[in-house]
Order: C-alpha cells, then sequence, then structure tokens
C-alpha cells in the first residue's frame, strides 16, 4: 500500500499484480474482459481489508456491493503479459464510496482506466446503508481522478436482436450469496455477435448492477446495436421482468 498527498493529505494507493493466463483470454488472445473486471475487484477488495474495511470490519452483517463500473481501454493485455492495477479512494457521492483505477503492464505503458461506485450493504435487510464515517475521511478533497465525467445512464434495450436464459447456479455465486459481477459481464458480452468480437477489440464498457440474482433464478440476457460499434445490454429477472443489469459496450476494429 501507497501514499500520494493531495492537499497536505495522503491518499492511499494500492497496487496488485496480475499474469494473464492461458485459460483467462479470448479467442483474439486477450485477456476476457470478464476476467478484467475481476482483476479490478480484486484489487480494490484487499485494499479493503488492508485500510481495516474489508468484509465483516463494517460493522455487524455489512458489506460492500459493487455499483456501477466504467472502463475505458487504450489496448488489452494478452497472454503473458503482467497488468499492474493501481487503485485508490477518489470521491464519495452521497451513498456511493467513489473506486478509480489505472492499469499498466509491467513497464508502466497503459492498457487503461476505470472508476467505480460501490455500496455499504446490510446483509440482514439486503439494502444499502450510509458510508461509515472511516470511509469517508479516506478521500481528501481534490483527489486525482482517473476518468473524468462519472457515470452517465446506461439506456434501456427496447428492441431486442436476441437473447439468452441463463440459470444462476450455486457456483456462478460470491461470497455474498449473490450472481458474481463477472458473470453479468460475460452473459451480455455472449450476444456481441461473433464477426464483431473477431475483428475488433472493446473500448469502453459501462455496467450499472440494479439487482441481485441468486441460485435458482433464470436470468435472461438482450442486446441491441446501436451502430459504430455500439451495442446497449440489458439482464432481466426472467420471471417477474425486473432489470438485474443494464451495460454499454463499444468496440473499436482491430
Amino acid at each position: 500500500m501507497r501514499g500520494n498527498r493531495q492537499n497536505g493529505r495522503v491518499v492511499s494507493t494500492y497496487e496488485k499484480r496480475f499474469t494473464v493466463h492461458a485459460w483467462e483470454i479470448d479467442g483474439a488472445g486477450r485477456v476476457n474482459p470478464r476476467l478484467l473486471n475481476s482483476y479490478l475487484q480484486n484489487a480494490a477488495i484487499h485494499h479493503a481489508i488492508e485500510l481495516g474495511l474489508g468484509r465483516g470490519k463494517l460493522g455487524e452483517s455489512l458489506t460492500w456491493m459493487l455499483s456501477k463500473m466504467r472502463i475505458e481501454m487504450e489496448r488489452w493485455p494478452h497472454w503473458h503479459d503482467e497488468v499492474v492495477v493501481k487503485t485508490w479512494p477518489s470521491d464519495i457521492e452521497r451513498i456511493f464510496a467513489i473506486r478509480d483505477f489505472e492499469m499498466c503492464d509491467a513497464a508502466g505503458v497503459p492498457f487503461g482506466s476505470a472508476t467505480s461506485a460501490w455500496l455499504v450493504v446490510d446483509l440482514e435487510q439486503r439494502r444499502p446503508m450510509r458510508l461509515p464515517e472511516s470511509v469517508k475521511a479516506l478521500r481528501p478533497d481534490g483527489t486525482v481522478r482517473s476518468l473524468q465525467g462519472g457515470f452517465a445512464a446506461v439506456p434501456e434495450v427496447e428492441s431486442p436482436a436476441g437473447s439468452e436464459e441463463y440459470l444462476v447456479r450455486w457456483n456462478d455465486c460470491d461470497f455474498n450469496r449473490h450472481l458474481g459481477a463477472q458473470h453479468y459481464v460475460s452473459w451480455a458480452l455472449d450476444l456481441v455477435p461473433d464477426e464483431v468480437l473477431s475483428t475488433s477489440w472493446l473500448r469502453t464498457l459501462e455496467i450499472e448492477y440494479r439487482a441481485e440474482a441468486r441460485p435458482g433464478d433464470r436470468v435472461v440476457s438482450e442486446w441491441e446495436g446501436r451502430g459504430e460499434g455500439e451495442f446497449i445490454h440489458r439482464l432481466r429477472h426472467a420471471e417477474d421482468g425486473r432489470d438485474l443489469a443494464r451495460l454499454r459496450s463499444v468496440w473499436s476494429p482491430a
């Protein structure tokens, strides 16, 4: 863990290194987007633990849940690449703790940047709580941001071009006993046409997590093309139709 000084106060930063393994790449040899998403969450969780704010330390029955993520890539890691993830608390927005990320290779050349919004949730009541003062104190005014612009609302899928249904199984869930965040990414991007996946690379990924999916739930993934390599994705509960997540992906020619 390191510290950067902002306005006379120290901002806690954390670095974690990952090596891209053969089973983590896609058909183009790039790291799978759901696994890159996992790298970021992994670094965030480890930093929270080091800060004494990990699961079980926030308070009885309280935990962190990811609410929003925005990733902007300049290029993608490939097999054998080392990915250095740097993360730090960057802002507070109402009940959201904002955490930013930078990704680079072993030589310091950037892969991309990301920003995320986290909630503190009471697991017994399954509802968000006010942020503890210990969390608010981590972000001095004027903290450097990795991305400007924050989070834009992801549009709703209005005319689905296709859909796929998935069953949430026990092994798809994380320690909060709901569908792991990386599966939302995977199940959404599964529907991007093969001709796009084989000829393009993912430049932008925006995610809004809206509701939990639990073991036994059936999830419908839908997508809609918006032109210029842009796609809107929706994951919804198959039975009651409520939104579980909305995503936006933008692809550039390889």
